[in-house]
């Protein structure tokens, strides 16, 4: 059986046109598996969308954290701010009844209450909380 790479397909070629691209010998059973390439499959592999990265979400939450814009304009969530306080090496000891305490090794606890009725944003003194550590601390990225 002739192999024929990708490379050597013609734009002209139809899906039915192509020959496998690939003989792969498994190394655990000694079987081999044949790929079939097509024109189609290289153009979707061609436009695949590289793998979702989240990072970008923190550091926008970030500059906006740092930015001049009143805290009670910042919306986050308590999920959010959980998780933006994990990031920044704090750890979550728990609290009593509704309330979060966020740690740290020589710095002043963080107190995240859960919002109630059916409000899911942190309340603006828990901003400037965070505000205030992200600031003393000159923190630019996470």
């Amino acid at each position: 059986m002739e192999l024929q790479s990708l490379s050597n397909v013609s734009k002209t070629q139809g899906v039915s046109d192509v020959k496998p691209a690939s003989v792969l010998t498994n190394p655990i059973n000694n079987t081999k598996n044949e790929y079939v390439s097509s024109a189609a499959s290289a153009a979707a592999r061609a436009y695949a969308l590289p793998a979702v990265s989240f990072e970008g979400k923190w550091d926008k939450m970030l500059n906006e954290i740092r930015s001049p814009k009143m805290s009670n304009k910042i919306k986050m969530s308590f999920d959010e701010a959980a998780t933006f306080l994990e990031k920044l090496g704090f750890s979550s000891r728990g609290g009593k009844g509704s309330h979060c305490n966020f740690v740290k090794a020589g710095e002043t606890p963080i107190t995240i209450p859960h919002p109630h009725d059916g409000h899911n944003t942190v309340k603006p003194y828990t901003i400037d909380a965070i505000r205030e550590y992200v600031t003393s601390h000159n923190i630019t990225s996470i």
